[in-house]
């Protein structure tokens, strides 16, 4: 055998390898910490647009509404009446 299989050279090649492999399981790691964060930000923003939303069309506020939503077509499902008497927000406080 060559003298970089055996002896010092041996020695110094392993510590290499244990340590390109403590690197690469720092990267992983590393990797793995974003991506759960960034699932959790993803999952708080769709939450708080829900919020927003459904408190908007509770207190109607249909311009923030508007912002997710079209206002008049989810009213115009619910019901025509409401559209024919826009003055009337008693049936749409009573609906939402």
């Amino acid at each position: 055998m060559g003298k970089h299989s055996t002896g010092k050279y041996a020695k110094g090649r392993k510590e290499k390898v244990i340590a390109l492999i403590a690197i690469v399981l720092v990267f992983i790691s590393i990797i793995t910490t974003v991506v759960i964060i960034s699932l959790n930000n993803n999952s708080r923003e769709i939450e708080r647009v829900f919020n927003e939303t459904f408190t908007a069309l509770k207190e109607l506020d249909k311009e923030k509404v508007n912002k997710y939503m079209d206002y008049d077509k989810l009213i115009s499902s619910l019901d025509e009446m409401i559209l024919e008497n826009p003055e009337d927000t008693e049936l749409e406080k009573e609906l939402f």
